[in-house]
């Protein structure tokens, strides 16, 4: 394996391991806003319960989203030893849905993530990776 794939391998299990910083961390604040919701000393500020309320759910969602987000790196991960150019293809689009998602909606904690998928499509993209993903297999 070339080592501008295999950096990209390891990138890639390095977007892994942020993914599950970030779902435990989203998790926890879901769970304390829930807690939080169920406070005696908060039941009588409206203001509050309606955040809560409301974003309680979208949290879970991201928790949701990311999770899917993570095991779908890993498979992605773990194909660039036998796959093949259809392995490339979707580890390209991959890397390019997570720099996207890494500038627009996180901007700041997206910026690790926005890196390390674009480092990820050029180092899956250029003459070594198409090699790489494209040699014959007996």
């Amino acid at each position: 394996m070339p080592g501008s794939v295999s950096a990209a391998r390891v990138m890639l299990w390095v977007i892994v391991g942020l993914q599950v910083v970030g779902v435990v961390l989203l998790a926890f604040a879901a769970a304390a806003l829930n807690a939080a919701k169920d406070d005696e000393s908060l039941q009588d500020n409206t203001a509050f319960q309606d955040l809560v309320g409301q974003s309680t759910g979208v949290i879970w969602g991201y928790v949701v989203f990311g999770l899917a987000w993570l095991v779908f790196a890993a498979v992605l991960a773990t194909k660039f030893k036998n796959g093949g150019n259809g392995a490339r293809i979707t580890i390209l689009v991959f890397a390019i849905i997570t720099a996207v998602l890494g500038i627009y909606p996180f901007v700041i904690i997206g910026l690790v993530h926005t890196i390390l998928a674009i480092l990820v499509a050029v180092f899956v993209g250029n003459a070594n990776g198409k090699a790489w993903f494209n040699r014959p297999r007996y």
